[in-house]
């Protein structure tokens, strides 16, 4: 990015995205924030897939009552059956 006085010339547009969020990554380390950024950034991809994937797929939630129980010391957090077509499933985890 180069100053010109009335404004910033980007001469390469795609470099802005890595170079932020490098930024935030060593800004994180630097402060000794990974566990809470990891924590609130996993938190943020579950709702995105939950309700963002739910919402692309033009899915509706249906009853998982039928489904077998997790097996002990699975890592899965939050689990969810949509149905996104007549007669068609997804079965949606996610895990830590």
């Amino acid at each position: 990015m180069v100053s010109d006085g009335d404004g910033v010339i980007v001469a390469l547009p795609t470099a802005i995205s890595p170079a932020v969020r490098l930024h935030i990554v060593e800004t994180v380390i630097r402060h000794d924030h990974v566990k809470s950024f990891e924590h609130r950034l996993f938190g943020h991809q579950i709702a995105e897939m939950f309700h963002g994937g739910i919402r692309g797929l033009k899915a509706r939630p249906v009853g998982a009552a039928g489904l077998p129980q997790l097996p002990p010391n699975t890592h899965t957090l939050h689990q969810k059956v949509v149905e996104f077509d007549q007669g068609k499933f997804a079965h949606l985890l996610s895990s830590a």
